[in-house]
């Protein structure tokens, strides 16, 4: 327990690996003076969000759950004292879709309630949606900061996209084009540019979103 007794100022820091010994009413007893944590309802940040899933969790070792019910008893671990400020990285990797959705609950309602939310991840969907202020960093440089519904809006108009069958037809766009990112689609390239007018056949007006702005900000920062 001395091991986790920074737990009480609201930071879930495992130690040696130490935390995934524990069980759930231990590891969240550690975590806050109030009792009982673990009931039918675990009521996180002044109780607007609950977790029922976590009652079943009392006398089960940690390192038994799954990636998402981990990151949920972290979680209430870390917001039990509804500090002003969480930092996470990566909150939602090898999260399952349902305990994804249950965390962004989590966050909005404690975000809500006063609370301020830093967090870092490559998932631009994720900070698009969840985040009222971004920042882009590459290299120890901050090559973006503010409202990601700004961001977006600079490149209002100027994202385009298309199919491609070719990857001489791919090579072709990477050549002439401002190529803002490729995905596989069905087993073509959808390929998204940057242009103030279609730049070519077959190309349609894409709505811009954060990875867009993501991909622009760091190859204008490598220019």
């Amino acid at each position: 327990k001395q091991q986790l007794q920074s737990f009480s100022d609201g930071n879930y820091v495992d130690v040696g690996g130490a935390l995934e010994q524990l069980v759930v009413s231990d590891g969240l007893d550690l975590s806050s003076d109030s009792t009982p944590l673990i009931g039918a309802i675990l009521a996180l940040a002044a109780g607007l969000i609950a977790i029922p899933q976590l009652a079943d969790a009392a006398d089960k070792p940690i390192a038994d759950y799954s990636a998402g019910m981990t990151k949920k008893i972290l979680l209430a671990g870390a917001l039990l004292h509804n500090p002003e400020v969480v930092i996470l990285d990566e909150p939602l990797e090898a999260v399952d879709p349902v305990s994804g959705q249950l965390i962004q609950e989590i966050l909005r309602a404690y975000v809500a309630r006063g609370g301020t939310v830093i967090l870092s991840s490559h998932v631009m969907q994720l900070v698009e949606g969840l985040c009222d202020h971004v920042a882009i960093i590459a290299g120890g440089q901050v090559l973006l900061e503010g409202p990601p519904n700004e961001a977006i809006g600079a490149l209002d108009g100027q994202v385009w996209s298309k199919l491609v069958d070719s990857d001489a037809e791919l090579r072709a766009i990477e050549a002439d084009m401002t190529l803002i990112s490729t995905h596989l689609v069905g087993g073509r390239h959808e390929v998204r540019v940057l242009a103030p007018q279609a730049p070519g056949e077959g190309f349609v007006p894409a709505g811009a979103g954060l990875e867009d702005v993501y991909f622009t900000r760091l190859a204008a920062g490598r220019a």
